[in-house]
């Protein structure tokens, strides 16, 4: 029984304070506190919010990083494709056993674009350790992120 969605409202108790994503090429970091709703880039940090638990998602929509997948992604069948906050996302593989600095059983491709398609995102998506990795179009220090740690954010706990 799937009990616990990180980063997605305040009121969840987690035992992870922070996530760290950093861009391997440039050696820049993120830090997403989901305690504390704060997103930490280099010497900035922004408060952020997080959907709720009523919304059906589990998202997090920052300029440095924007994400949303439903809730029932893990069901047998559950949508493809969706949309949220202006922005379509769909899973266009599943991969079984996929290595980037770990090994993970089960991870998704999702991509998402804004309604103009200038802006895409990449992202690959594990269930049990949540966002693995994020590439974008925009030209930032950002562009790459990677998970540096075991759980990234919207991570499902047992």
């Amino acid at each position: 029984m799937l009990l616990l969605l990180t980063g997605c409202s305040n009121k969840i108790k987690t035992n992870v304070d922070f996530i760290r994503y950093v861009n391997p090429l440039i050696n820049e970091e993120v830090l997403i506190s989901t305690k504390k709703s704060y997103v930490y880039n280099g010497p900035y940090a922004d408060e952020v919010e997080f959907c709720n638990l009523k919304s059906g998602f589990i998202c997090i929509d920052h300029p440095v990083l924007t994400f949303a997948i439903p809730r029932d992604l893990a069901i047998e069948g559950s949508q493809r494709q969706w949309k949220y906050n202006n922005r379509t996302y769909g899973i266009h593989g599943i991969v079984e056993n996929f290595k980037l600095s770990n090994s993970y059983s089960k991870v998704y491709l999702i991509s998402s674009y804004n309604t103009n398609g200038s802006d895409r995102y990449d992202f690959v998506y594990s269930l049990t350790y949540g966002l693995l990795y994020v590439h974008s179009n925009k030209h930032t220090p950002f562009s790459i992120l990677q998970l540096d740690g075991k759980y990234g954010f919207g991570f499902l706990s047992e």
